[in-house]
């Protein structure tokens, strides 16, 4: 006992100081993303993301500033980090005042950091919005919603799209009307060939009328090429359901 003691004592020595400095460049780096929205400065903001994403982050800044203007006064509120298969994600949440709004806002910025590289990690996420549960279960919702999708596709992957049922919200996709939804999709099946892989490259969660909603973009390979899908999942009674279903041959289209 006593020598356990000892090591959980060595571990925390040696892992504290590594996260107090994660936290510490995070948040330098927040800062200057901070800076660098109020000053509207794109380009800075363009660098401090990843490449898939910068187009994205300059659009969401850009909005943001529109709708509320700069941030007048912010502070740190707290920060969560996880790892897998040695990529490291990571989020800051500020509470901040606006020029244009009387209410307090939350501001998340998610972090990435793939394995082996050095540095500061990059913006992978931006979220801003008055509710501090929302800020703070955003990863928990994306889980959720990716849980719900997995099996979405699974099914249709496996031949068993009538699997899809219990996955669709009601006010949706009434039933009365799934006919007619597996016939549109053994079209798109048809037209573009069995899926074979997917790969979600977008997640955008939001609150709409109240409600949780997770939007997220796939790209679906296929027999004969690839085209791009968007599921929009509404949260309703602790779980995700499907509320909205669309097809696009070209990503820029959804």
């Amino acid at each position: 006992m006593k020598t356990q003691k000892i090591i959980l004592g060595i571990l925390a020595v040696l892992v504290l100081p590594f996260i107090t400095g994660c936290q510490s460049r995070l948040q330098q780096s927040a800062e200057e993303f901070i800076e660098a929205y109020n000053n509207q400065d794109m380009q800075s903001i363009a660098q401090m993301a990843g490449s898939n994403f910068s187009e994205d982050l300059k659009e969401l800044s850009e909005n943001i500033y529109t709708d509320y203007g700069k941030l007048t006064n912010y502070k740190f509120v707290s920060t969560g980090f996880s790892s897998e298969n040695g990529n490291k994600e990571s989020y800051l949440i500020y509470e901040c005042s606006t020029e244009k709004s009387d209410n307090q806002h939350f501001l998340r910025i998610d972090y990435f950091q793939k394995d082996g590289s050095g540095g500061v990690p990059y913006i992978s996420g931006l979220h801003f919005n008055t509710n501090k549960e929302f800020i703070e279960n955003i990863t928990k919702y994306d889980e959720q919603a990716s849980a719900v999708m997995d099996k979405f596709y699974d099914a249709i992957i496996n031949g068993k799209k009538e699997d899809i049922f219990i996955l669709l919200d009601e006010e949706a996709f009434p039933e009365d009307q799934f006919e007619d939804l597996i016939s549109m999709m053994n079209e798109i099946e048809e037209y573009y060939g069995k899926i074979t892989e997917t790969f979600d490259y977008y997640t955008i969660p939001y609150i709409k009328d109240g409600k949780t909603v997770v939007k997220k973009q796939i790209e679906c390979t296929t027999e004969s090429g690839k085209h791009y899908e968007e599921l929009t999942f509404v949260k309703s009674n602790d779980e995700f359901k499907i509320y909205n279903y669309r097809i696009r041959e070209f990503k820029d289209e959804l």
